[in-house]
Parts: structure tokens; C-alpha cells; sequence
């Protein structure tokens, strides 16, 4: 398990790099209006990210994990046909709207393309396996080293199309290369791809997906929302956005490597695994909280030679977000997941859309970006509540009626 925390390190690391990357480049060659514009952008290709990679990424791991090998390489072969179709429309979607949010500028059109496409990744697959080293080899250090060549020519020749092309590239690449290592002997054929096929397919996910659906609303709409109530306040957001992200990425290893050891055909196992999962759950984000709290403000004049900024206030709210966030991802794609209570997940993502969609433009219009980050503090720390309270319960059911095999105590 150490060389497999080890090398999920590394990858969340690396893939921590090219956020920073992007800001850095652009803030070389542009000013903090282009970065805005190419931060909408990428909120745009999260949200497509998240239709394309449907309910995968939540219930993809678990059955991974207890899966035997051929039903594995199924499992995964049903997804990129279900993903495809799901890709066309996101993509399409995507395009008119940001077509119509930035006047058709390339600056947003062309990030919003390269985060769609990252919803054809496998890494859910490669965390159900507890596969670090395909991990990092075929989809971390592509993407890396697109987004550190984009980069090269970017500050090379004063052009900002370079950094935003060469990450397409490796998000269209590695997903192609990873499939044909996991799939080996087994070829896709014509019923992988049949829409009644991906249908039936998406159908068995749908609780996962309408998670993930939600979570894309209350992740990636603030940035949108600051850009309609207080444009002058989106490049600071969305910077404090990126590194909220990075610093999150530090927290990934460790919910990888529980998405893969907590799940177990019994039911005994899972119960001490999901006590052990909470206490370094906690332990961690406690860390990344206190760690992003202090430093978030100097990190980003730092990144951006002073061009953006945030204030003390702002940074602590940050830090927040990050500490319930980290411990959240353990408390629902680690736990409950792991007790097939995909619907508490559900629930308490619906409640955090609810009260961040609902302040971040009320007190981000008035307050800006210190008020927009402190409704998703509020927003996150409601999610976080509600699943300790629901994974408390379930535990406590469990343990009044052990039994041998592990079954949803879903109600």
C-alpha cells in the first residue's frame, strides 16, 4: 500500500502542476481579463467533464475493486460507449454556450473543449485497481508534459494559443492510449456502441450520475455567477478557484487509495476500514486546511507577479473550503460510496447547490470575492455535516444487525 499511496502522491502532484501552469503562462503574456475569460472557459469543460463522465467516477471504483478481471475490462468497455454518446451532446452544448458567454472567443472555447474531453478519462478505473504506476504513466505525465510544452511556447512567442492547444492534445491522446492498455485482447465491437446499449448502461448509474450533475452546478456555476454580479472580481475568484484545486489534489492520494481498500464482500471489514478512512480523513484535511489558510494569498501574488491578489480574509475562507472538502470526498465517494448509499451522496450535494448557488451572487455581488468564497465555505461545511450525520446512522444500523455479506442500508 506504500508504494501505491507513494505513486498516487506523485500523480496528484503532478496533476496539481498544470493549474498553476496556465495561470502562470497567461499572466506573462495577458492581463487578468484574459485569464477570466479562459477561466470561464474552463468552468464550461468542467461541467461537460462531469455529463461525460456521468456516474463513473463515484460508483466506477468500488465495483472495480470487487470486480474479477474480464468483468473489469467489461465494465469499462460498457462505459466508453455510454460516455461517447453523452460526449457529442456535452461538447456541442458546451460550445453554444460559451459561444454566446464570451462572444466566441478562443480563449474559452478552446479550454471548455479540453475539459469535456477530460471526462473520457480512466483514472476512476486505475483507482479501482489500485493501478498507481498506469495511472501516472499513461495520464498524468501526458497531460503534464502538454501543459508544460503549451507553456514553453507560450512565454516562447507572447501567444496565449499554445497553452490552451497542446492540454486539448493530451486530453484527446491519453484516454485512447489508456483504453487499449486496459482493454488488452478484449476489442470493442459494434454493441459497445449501440444507444440502446449506452442507455441501459446509464441507467444502472443514474443516482451517481445526478451527483455528479449537482456537484458540477455548485463547483463550477460560482465562477459564472461572479462573472454576471461582479465581473471586475472573476480573475481573483477563479485564481482562488485553481488553487482551492491544487491543494485539494494533495488530499487525492489518500482518497484514492481508500476508494480501493475500504470496499469488501463483508460487511465486518468495511465498518473498521470506514472508521480508519474517517480518522485520516480528518487528519488530513485538517492539515490541507491549515496549510492553504496561511499561504494562498502569497502563493498567488507569487504565481502571478502581483497581477492578481487576495485578501487575508479571503485566504482563510480558502482554507476552509479546502479542509471540508477533503474530508467530504472521504465521508461520500469513500464511505458511503462504499456502503452503496449513493443517494445520501445525492442529497448532500443538492443541499450544498442550494446554499452556494443561492448566496455566492447574493454576497459576491456586494462583498466580491471574499463574499463569493465565503458561501461556498458555508455551502461546503453543509455537505460535510450532512454526510458524517448519514454515514453515523448507517454505521450504527449495521452494527445492531451484523451480517456476513455487505448490502446497501439504503432505505
Amino acid at each position: 500500500m506504500t508504494l501505491r499511496f507513494s505513486l498516487f502522491m506523485v500523480d496528484s502532484v503532478m496533476s496539481a502542476v498544470p493549474a498553476f501552469i496556465v495561470l502562470w503562462a497567461v499572466s506573462q503574456v495577458a492581463d487578468a481579463d484574459t485569464y477570466g475569460t479562459v477561466a470561464i472557459g474552463q468552468a464550461f469543460g468542467v461541467i461537460g467533464a462531469i455529463a461525460v463522465i456521468w456516474g463513473w467516477e463515484l460508483s466506477g471504483p468500488p465495483k472495480i475493486a470487487r470486480a474479477d478481471p474480464q468483468a473489469r475490462k467489461e465494465y469499462y468497455a460498457e462505459s466508453i460507449g455510454a460516455r461517447l454518446w453523452l460526449f457529442l451532446p456535452a461538447v456541442s452544448l458546451g460550445m453554444i454556450g460559451l459561444w454566446f458567454a464570451t462572444d466566441g472567443s478562443y480563449l474559452a472555447i478552446v479550454p471548455g473543449l479540453a475539459g469535456t474531453l477530460s471526462g473520457l478519462s480512466p483514472s476512476w478505473f486505475y483507482i479501482g485497481t489500485g493501478d498507481s504506476r498506469s495511472l501516472v504513466l499513461l495520464e498524468t505525465i501526458p497531460n503534464v508534459a502538454a501543459t508544460l510544452l503549451g507553456a514553453f511556447l507560450t512565454v516562447y512567442s507572447g501567444y496565449v494559443l499554445p497553452i490552451l492547444v497542446l492540454p486539448l492534445l493530451g486530453a484527446l491522446i491519453s484516454p485512447i492510449v489508456a483504453s487499449v492498455q486496459i482493454l488488452g485482447t478484449r476489442r470493442l465491437c459494434a454493441s459497445d456502441f449501440r444507444f440502446a446499449n449506452a442507455v441501459a448502461a446509464l441507467r444502472k448509474d443514474a443516482a451517481p450520475a445526478a451527483t455528479g450533475a449537482t456537484t458540477a452546478l455548485y463547483v463550477t456555476l460560482p465562477v459564472l455567477l461572479v462573472a454576471a454580479v461582479n465581473h471586475g472580481a472573476v480573475a481573483s475568484f477563479a485564481a482562488a478557484e485553481r488553487l482551492q484545486r491544487s491543494a485539494l489534489s494533495l488530499a487525492t492520494p489518500v482518497t484514492k487509495v481508500l476508494q480501493g481498500w475500504v470496499p469488501s464482500t463483508d460487511q465486518r471489514i468495511v465498518v473498521s476500514r470506514i472508521f480508519r478512512a474517517l480518522a485520516i480523513g480528518a487528519a488530513t484535511s485538517a492539515t490541507l486546511a491549515t496549510i492553504t489558510a496561511f499561504t494562498a494569498a502569497p502563493i498567488l501574488r507569487l504565481t502571478t507577479g502581483g497581477e492578481i491578489s487576495i485578501s487575508v480574509s479571503s485566504s482563510l475562507f480558502l482554507g476552509l473550503i479546502v479542509g471540508a472538502i477533503a474530508l467530504s470526498q472521504v465521508t461520500g465517494i469513500v464511505c458511503l460510496a462504499s456502503l452503496g448509499i449513493f443517494s445520501k451522496v445525492l442529497t448532500s450535494t443538492i443541499l450544498g447547490a442550494i446554499v452556494g448557488l443561492g448566496l455566492v451572487p447574493v454576497i459576491g455581488h456586494s462583498h466580491g470575492t471574499v463574499g463569493a468564497l465565503g458561501a461556498l465555505a458555508l455551502a461546503e461545511l453543509t455537505v460535510l455535516l450532512y454526510q458524517l450525520w448519514a454515514v453515523l446512522a448507517a454505521l450504527r444500523e449495521l452494527r445492531k444487525a451484523p451480517q456476513p455479506e455487505l448490502v446497501s442500508v439504503e432505505g
